[in-house]
């Protein structure tokens, strides 16, 4: 790893499901990389993950993490990137330190009440794409320091 110490990933969501499938995904995924955690605002209800969630999740040999910590000012001081993951968060995020990258990567909430089964595979899959791609990315950033 090219790195001096892996990078410090919010993922943060008013639909605590997001979060948790996100920073379950990046943790497994991204080892060598990163580490993630599954963050919502204070105040915002913090839902139980969902026997769909975690069935998906299983479905790809992962057990859905289920801590979801609220977001704190030692929490953005810890991070490298803020990840939102829906547009509640998005407009509410609070102002972040100097040097922390915010990415917006919006989707729908897999552990709503009646979101199918597929549709939450969808969901899955696409934040899966997206996780993959951001451990892609820092890939390429090493090597091209390396060279």
């Amino acid at each position: 790893m090219g790195y001096k110490r892996k990078a410090h990933i919010i993922f943060l969501s008013e639909a605590n499901q997001l979060s948790l499938m996100a920073a379950t995904m990046a943790n497994a995924y991204g080892v060598e990389w990163l580490e993630g955690r599954a963050v919502t605002l204070e105040g915002v209800s913090h839902v139980a993950s969902t026997t769909s969630v975690a069935q998906v999740m299983q479905e790809i040999g992962l057990e859905l993490n289920t801590q979801v910590q609220v977001l704190d000012e030692a929490l953005l001081q810890w991070a490298d990137l803020v990840v939102t993951m829906d547009e509640t968060v998005k407009n509410t995020c609070p102002t972040l330190l100097p040097g922390v990258q915010l990415r917006h990567y919006p989707f729908p909430d897999p552990g709503a009440v009646h979101v199918p089964l597929a549709e939450c595979r969808q969901i899955r899959d696409k934040v899966r794409a997206r996780i993959e791609g951001m451990i892609g990315g820092m890939r390429l950033m090493q090597n091209a320091a390396v060279e």
